[in-house]
């Protein structure tokens, strides 16, 4: 019988090939565990998942990012903060009638074909690589409404010891509510600005100062939604910071970190330079564990994957980061060193369903870490790389008919 424990095992198995061979791969590790299942359908699959509604995933995901924090013996902080950026990616999903309903066209090509498309968002701890949050909505959809839809569950988000969360967010997510939310909720928040966006963005950037305190009002416009989001306070002080860069661009940051004498303005160039995790993350969910590589065409199974897929990554990055901690303490080396995430990731597509029905978890583990620290690569600081334009990458679709 293919139980919701198998369903959710099998799926962690990052599903790349045709169902039928990655079932009867999964079938093996079964029968091997003691099992007596002695086939397991294409048929059976999609029933079980059709039982199993996606929250399921995300619900999972959430409890064990806070198993993580709350367990892990260290992880990585900026200055006392926990760092989040907030980011977002397009995702194109089966074209069959439903799916553009409800994720929308994106367009219709010469030869008649309709591109069906989603658009996803994500909340990163780009120190500690655990994605907190996601969202993947209608392709109409602002990254911006994606992100107030996760607000709720963001400003609830459990504490960690001592550590204040801090937002790191680009320039098209800047509004006034959002800063006024952060605001009522005792969150920071350092955002990138347009320079001319804003009066007093604009007016700092043509001021030529480097770093300035100021007071932001809340426009009369947004004070009835302000009081629906619980927002009492109409203006606060926050600090805008300029950056030049080694491109000759000139960048401006509006934060909440407003001791000068505590965050320097080198302190802000390194702290929105961190905000690159968040892009690396979405690289790796794309082509690591191919988003768009479906195992499923309905709704609530492209819904499935996308939660099982940022928990896989973070399964992967709780197996990395202790290693990681290990190396950095290494000083006999030239270069910090680091594991392959793809190594981890390889490991895990048969090591997860070995520890989860063998048991013996601590004899796997040391096999694994073994061979991850065989396999380790150097940190070259200061090292830049133009980033290519490769084309849209396309997979062999693995899915049944849901």
């Amino acid at each position: 019988m293919f139980t919701i424990r198998n369903l959710v095992l099998f799926l962690l198995g990052q599903i790349q090939r045709s169902i039928k061979r990655e079932l009867n791969t999964f079938l093996e590790f079964l029968q091997q565990g003691g099992s007596d299942i002695d086939s397991v359908s294409g048929a059976a699959f999609t029933k079980a998942r059709k039982k199993l509604k996606y929250t399921a995933f995300e619900y999972l995901n959430e409890e064990f990012v806070k198993s993580y924090y709350e367990k892990t013996p260290s992880y990585d902080c900026w200055k006392q903060y926990r760092l989040f950026a907030t980011d977002g990616t397009t995702a194109e999903v089966p074209n069959i009638p439903e799916n553009i309903v409800e994720w929308g066209l994106f367009k219709q090509r010469a030869d008649g074909k309709k591109i069906c498309m989603s658009r996803a968002l994500y909340v990163h701890d780009v120190q500690n690589k655990m994605t907190i949050a996601g969202s993947i909505d209608k392709f109409e959809k602002s990254e911006s409404e994606l992100l107030w839809g996760l607000m709720p569950k963001l400003m609830s988000y459990p504490p960690l010891d001592d550590l204040r969360d801090l937002y790191i967010l680009d320039r098209y997510f800047a509004s006034q509510l959002l800063i006024f939310q952060f605001h009522t909720h005792g969150k920071d928040y350092c955002f990138r600005m347009k320079k001319n966006w804003w009066k007093i963005a604009e007016k700092f950037y043509n001021s030529k100062e480097q770093s300035s305190i100021v007071t932001l009002e809340l426009d009369k416009k947004h004070h009835e939604k302000a009081k629906e989001l619980g927002i009492t306070a109409t203006s606060v002080q926050v600090r805008l910071v300029r950056i030049e860069l080694e491109g000759g661009e000139t960048e401006i940051l509006l934060t909440s970190l407003i001791d000068e004498d505590m965050v320097s303005v080198d302190d802000l160039k390194e702290l929105y330079g961190l905000r690159w995790g968040i892009e690396t993350n979405i690289n790796q969910l794309k082509h690591k564990v191919q988003l768009e590589n479906f195992s499923g065409k309905s709704i609530n199974s492209i819904r499935q994957d996308f939660y099982v897929k940022i928990w896989l990554l973070n399964i992967a990055a709780a197996f990395a980061n202790p290693i990681n901690e290990h190396l950095k303490q290494d000083d006999t080396k030239k270069y910090t060193y680091q594991i392959n995430l793809s190594n981890v990731l390889g490991l895990m597509k048969d090591g997860l369903h070995k520890w989860l029905i063998f048991g013996n978890f601590k004899q796997y583990l040391r096999k694994f870490i073994s061979f991850l620290l065989k396999t380790i690569e150097p940190i070259r600081k200061g090292r830049k790389f133009v980033r290519p334009k490769l084309p849209k990458r396309k997979y062999f679709r693995t899915y049944c008919q849901v």
